[in-house]
């Protein structure tokens, strides 16, 4: 079941045009030809699953790898006068994309469980934003499976986070799925709670295509809600902004 109302909260990614992506993912095949190092051939083939995202086997295959090789590298790595626990690190990302992906492909119980060994090892390393993306990825397969309760329990776990994060981006970004949510239970007075309150943190940081999609989601809003004067004023404005 598709949901295209939906963010997948770790890959908001900025599409580039056609000749551009094309070019730098040919220069991250060449990087990855020419690695010496496992973890410069860890990233680069996690960044290669980002660029072809749209093509999920691809980007499950390039993500296997990288946990593979994940899984030969030492606890830790040397940083500047510190260790560094890369292997773990690099190890929830690759779960963390398999999830993604995997979700992606329909295969909800292997993304669900891609999403917790990722949420686990956030959980060890206290990593904050790990954790916020985590959970946030593991409402996005409750959504794809009705579990809107499950759903909403995980995002409201990455809303505190985002929140004590101050990270303005991710907080618009669940506020607008939770509004969905809430949109697709029928509650409209707290979805539209939510997305005026996703409208509001997509302008302050100037992001135009998330504004663009919250005016929208309010006027689904007042449409179920029989207010089409309301709606058509959030639609226009969502017009104007897509035609800027």
């Amino acid at each position: 079941m598709r949901h295209p109302r939906f963010l997948v909260i770790l890959f908001l990614i900025l599409h580039l045009s056609s000749s551009a992506q094309s070019h730098k993912i040919d220069s991250l095949k060449t990087l990855l030809q020419t690695a010496d190092h496992d973890t410069t051939r860890i990233n680069t083939l996690l960044a290669l699953a980002r660029e072809v995202e749209n093509n999920p086997d691809t980007a499950i295959l390039l993500s296997t790898q990288a946990l593979e090789l994940c899984a030969q590298l030492p606890l830790t790595i040397k940083r500047g006068q510190g260790q560094v626990p890369f292997r773990t690190h690099g190890t929830a990302l690759s779960h963390r994309y398999l999830g993604i992906f995997n979700g992606r492909k329909g295969n909800l119980p292997l993304a669900l469980s891609h999403n917790f060994q990722a949420l686990k090892i956030s959980e060890e390393l206290q990593d904050k934003k790990g954790l916020a993306f985590n959970f946030g990825n593991i409402g996005v397969v409750y959504i794809s499976q009705g579990d809107y309760p499950k759903a909403l329990e995980y995002y409201f776990k990455a809303l505190k986070i985002g929140e004590e994060l101050s990270d303005k981006k991710l907080i618009g970004g669940l506020l607008m799925n939770i509004g969905n949510i809430y949109d697709s239970q029928g509650d409209y007075p707290r979805a539209l709670e939510h997305q005026l309150r996703a409208l509001k943190i997509n302008e302050e940081i100037g992001n135009k295509t998330r504004i663009a999609f919250s005016l929208g989601n309010i006027g689904v809003v007042y449409t179920k809600w029989d207010d089409y004067p309301k709606a058509l004023e959030y639609y226009f404005k969502a017009l104007k902004i897509d035609e800027e």
